[in-house]
């Protein structure tokens, strides 16, 4: 039997302790809360996309095709990803600490219980087992002045939370490839025939003789109501000229 002191010392480790378990209990609900807002933020960004009238494409060249993605299932594709840094944020680290916060509150409360708490289970250790046994039960004992705990189905809360993340990720995977059935295309781009060298040096040729053509054509062209003034000019002065002839004579 531990002194009064001794005992008093362990009541203020196990207030810490439970504040401590409170704390990172805290810390997983939140990180878990923000995560799944954020998903949920994307999720409409990508519905608002999906209805938008104006273009909301990315087009990729792969090889002889032509991939056009919609940006809606990028982003629900981003939504999945995200899911998965969320889980490995809250069950990786906060929820990790939480377990070692009641481990270790579990065990002063073992030390507790054999020295001034006459009962099966402390608070820690009952909510662990609610927690742990998916048919917990708890009901008085035949003396009357404690709860006798009972459960068959054992399932921790680390699992329950790893079901709860595989069936989110799974449903944003469906609706990512749900996405990618009816938004995405993929063409092939047409490509030209090989052009041969000799064929490609006459039709240049045969270019560059049409061409020369038709500016002669043009020029000549211009240049004819000049030469036609140039003989109406000549026609008129003939008459004076064979004129002046005769009066000589």
């Amino acid at each position: 039997m531990a002194d009064q002191e001794q005992i008093a010392n362990r009541i203020q480790v196990w207030k810490h302790a439970v504040d401590v378990a409170m704390h990172f209990n805290d810390m997983s609900s939140r990180s878990r809360r923000l995560g799944l807002t954020f998903v949920a933020a994307v999720l409409s960004l990508s519905i608002f996309f999906l209805k938008s009238e104006e273009k909301s494409s990315i087009e990729f060249s792969v090889l002889d095709f032509e991939l056009t993605v919609h940006i809606s299932f990028l982003l629900s594709v981003f939504a999945a990803l995200s899911i998965n840094v969320v889980k490995v944020l809250d069950i990786g680290v906060y929820h990790s600490m939480l377990r070692g916060a009641v481990t270790f509150g579990e065990d002063i409360e073992n030390l507790l219980r054999r020295d001034i708490l006459p009962l099966q289970k402390g608070l820690m250790q009952s909510i662990s087992h609610f927690s742990r046994y998916s048919d917990a039960k708890a009901q008085i004992s035949e003396s009357g002045d404690s709860y006798e705990y009972s459960g068959k189905i054992y399932r921790t809360a680390e699992k329950k939370l790893l079901a709860f993340y595989r069936r989110t990720a799974i449903t944003l995977y469906a609706i990512s490839f749900m996405l990618l059935l009816s938004t995405t295309t993929l063409s092939k781009v047409e490509q030209s025939s090989p052009v041969n060298p000799v064929q490609k040096m006459s039709d240049l040729s045969t270019k560059t003789e049409s061409e020369i053509s038709s500016k002669k054509i043009e020029a000549g062209t211009k240049a004819e109501p000049e030469i036609r003034s140039m003989e109406v000019e000549r026609e008129t002065k003939a008459p004076h000229t064979s004129g002046a002839g005769v009066q000589n004579n």
